[in-house]
C-alpha cells in the first residue's frame, strides 16, 4: 500500500517485473519499494533497489526476488533489504533499519535466502528477525551486531571477515 509498485491480487495473477532499476523511492504507507500484497505474489527478476525507504521492507515486501541487487535501502521498522520474501541468488549490501528498536537491518520476519551475498552490513545488524532460512549464502563484512534472532536454519553458509558479532540471539 503506497509503495512505488504495490501488486494488488485480483484475479490470481502474479506480476513479473524484470530487468528493472528503483532508485529513492518512498511509499506512502507500510509496504516496501515493491510491495506484494499476498506472499510471494510479486516475482521480481535481476532487479537493482537503491536507496529506497520504506517502514516494512526499504527495497521489497512479500515477494520473490531472484539475481536482485538491494544497496542502500532503509528500512524504519523492519527489514532494510526485504520483508517476508524470498530470495535467490542476491547481493545486499549496506542496507540499514533505521528503527531504535533495531529489528532486521537486512531481512525482515519469515524470509528466505537461497546462494546470496550478504555485504558490508554494521551498526547493530540483524538477520531472521522471528524467523528465517539461508542456504549457501556468504555473510561477509558483518559488524557490530547479530547476525541472527529468533528461530533460523542456517545451512552450508559462509561467515568471513566478520567482527564483534554474535552468531545467535534469542531475547527473552
Amino acid at each position: 500500500s503506497g509503495s512505488a509498485i504495490s501488486a494488488v491480487n485480483t484475479w490470481g495473477d502474479a506480476l513479473l517485473v524484470t530487468n528493472c532499476t528503483f532508485r529513492e523511492n518512498t511509499p506512502l504507507t507500510t509496504g516496501g519499494t515493491l510491495n506484494g500484497t499476498v506472499a510471494n505474489l510479486a516475482n521480481v527478476v535481476d532487479c537493482k533497489f537503491l536507496s529506497n525507504t520504506a517502514k516494512f521492507g526499504g527495497a521489497a515486501h512479500t515477494c520473490a526476488l531472484k539475481g536482485c541487487l538491494m544497496e542502500g535501502n532503509t528500512a524504519t521498522d523492519v527489514g532494510g533489504a526485504a520483508y517476508a520474501s524470498t530470495l535467490v541468488a542476491c547481493t545486499n549490501r549496506a542496507n540499514v533499519n533505521a528503527s531504535a528498536n533495531v529489528k532486521a537491518s537486512e531481512l525482515g520476519s519469515n524470509c528466505s535466502a537461497t546462494d546470496c551475498l550478504f555485504e558490508n552490513i554494521g551498526n547493530s545488524a540483524k538477520f531472521a528477525f522471528d524467523s528465517g532460512t539461508y542456504d549457501r549464502c556468504r555473510f561477509v563484512s558483518v559488524t557490530n551486531g547479530y547476525l541472527f534472532s529468533g528461530s533460523f536454519a542456517l545451512t552450508n553458509c559462509l561467515i568471513a571477515d566478520s567482527s564483534n558479532c554474535y552468531l545467535f540471539y534469542k531475547s527473552t
